[in-house]
């Protein structure tokens, strides 16, 4: 019965309730019809609702934030993640596998402790 309610449910209902009078911003306008997409082609369940409507919310977001100056990295990134999401193309691979091994090396050559000698540590009194 719930599912058949969730089902009837308009995807975006009252989204632009807590929205300023200027209308959509760019971003969240292509996030909407993205989302939109998404969702003809595989309806979601009420947690992939969930979802959209965060990623809709980050999208207003990154817009008011553009439009004041403000950084908007991080809201950029956490929607391109939960947009991945729900497309399903997150994989649950260990990001250092993606490094190529000669990178990898250059990290680990930055990395490797220098190895201290207790007797090279001078008196602070002493010239």
């Amino acid at each position: 019965m719930a599912d058949q309610a969730v089902e009837t449910l308009s995807l975006f209902d009252d989204v632009s309730r807590g929205r300023a009078s200027y209308g959509a911003g760019p971003l969240e306008a292509m996030t909407t019809s993205e989302i939109e997409a998404m969702n003809a082609v595989d309806p979601f369940d009420s947690a992939r609702r969930m979802t959209a409507q965060i990623c809709l919310s980050l999208a207003q977001n990154i817009d008011a934030g553009n439009r004041k100056g403000r950084a908007i990295a991080n809201e950029a990134n956490q929607l391109a993640l939960l947009l991945d999401q729900l497309r399903g193309d997150t994989t649950d691979t260990d990001p250092d596998e993606s490094i190529p091994a000669d990178v990898r090396a250059l990290f680990d050559l930055g990395s490797v402790p220098v190895p201290h000698d207790p007797a090279e540590v001078r008196d602070a009194q002493e010239p």
